[in-house]
């Protein structure tokens, strides 16, 4: 696969989309009823470079899912989660067997008492599993194409944008993954209207939203945490619970506790992980065609803008494919 254009940094990405979907926009001014008609906006030719984004909506994958799923349960039961992970981390003997025969009784303890060692638990773990769950489904492609006068056409990927937060700009290149490329067929009628011929985009989407979750997720959990371990350390004060569960199992120091506490969020981080990676046992394969209009605003015959563009096709990751729901738009670069 060729790269046609080199990878772009995040803030040329944002200077580049910013300055070119706001000149979509920009078309002349209406003139008055007596004057002259304004040369055509329709343009005799499609070729030259674009930078373009594409908005894509997905079901999310079911290794997302998963996820989803286990951040959800531990939001709704914040004592009993943190306990079972907590007491699987100690090692076999009397304290782990008296301390999983007390866990029903010391999480609802624990469920009264969540201010005194986690008050922002599960404000912060909702926002981890509705972020999740955003940015595993929907997302904008940050493209660069060129076309040819002949028709010939490349359409790269270099990176994407997720609206949550801030808005958070993955480089592929930042990310150690490759611009990824597909060539296709673009025809321009005579009333404006771009055809786009059917190609395929293979995505490595598990590897984007594992940056996404890093990078747009966790700091809406917890703005000084840069991955899920570090917040959920933030969002549990292990030493206040090693306490409190030490003095209701009555076996074991608070030292014992708060250790294992420490040792749980790291696993659960890493098992979320796992399900995250495993997103990327295979690819999302794009199978696309698409239409769009095409405006030539400067009147010198090329085109300058690319609006309302649809892809249709399926989306095909595991299991059954399903349709895509994904609009485009662009222009010349500035």
């Amino acid at each position: 696969m060729h790269k046609i254009i080199a990878p772009l940094s995040a803030p040329l990405f944002a200077v580049m989309f910013t300055a070119a979907l706001v000149g979509c926009d920009s078309d002349p001014a209406p003139m008055s009823p007596d004057a002259a008609p304004p040369p055509t906006t329709v343009p005799r030719d499609p070729a030259g470079q674009f930078v373009v984004a594409t908005t894509l909506d997905l079901e999310p994958p079911r290794a997302a899912t998963i996820v989803i799923e286990a951040l959800d349960r531990a939001a709704s039961e914040p004592s009993r989660f943190v306990l079972d992970r907590m007491i699987a981390t100690l090692p076999d003997g009397p304290t782990k067997t008296v301390a999983q025969l007390a866990v029903p009784y010391v999480a609802a303890y624990l469920d009264v008492r969540l201010d005194a060692f986690a008050p922002r638990f599960v404000p912060g773990v909702q926002a981890l599993a509705t972020g999740f769950a955003r940015i595993a489904s929907h997302a904008e492609l940050l493209e660069a194409w060129r076309i040819m006068p002949s028709g010939d056409a490349v359409r790269t990927i270099a990176g994407v944008r997720f609206d949550l937060g801030p808005s958070a700009i993955i480089a592929f290149a930042d990310h150690g993954l490759a611009d990824v490329s597909a060539a296709t067929q673009v025809t321009l009628d005579g009333g404006g209207q771009l055809g786009f011929a059917h190609h395929v985009i293979a995505l490595r989407y598990g590897a984007l939203v594992r940056a996404g979750l890093d990078l747009a997720v966790v700091p809406t959990a917890e703005p000084t945490a840069h991955d899920v371990a570090a917040a959920l350390a933030t969002l549990v004060d292990c030493t206040k619970l090693g306490v409190l569960v030490a003095d209701r199992v009555g076996l074991g120091s608070p030292l014992v506790y708060r250790t294992a506490c420490t040792a749980a969020m790291v696993a659960v981080a890493a098992e979320l992980d796992e399900h995250v990676i495993a997103i990327d046992a295979a690819p999302l394969m794009l199978d696309t065609v698409g239409l769009a209009v095409g405006a030539d605003l400067d009147h010198d015959g090329t085109m300058d803008v690319i609006r309302g563009g649809r892809w249709t096709g399926v989306a095909a990751h595991v299991g059954v494919p399903q349709p895509i729901s994904a609009t485009f738009a662009g222009g010349s670069p500035p």
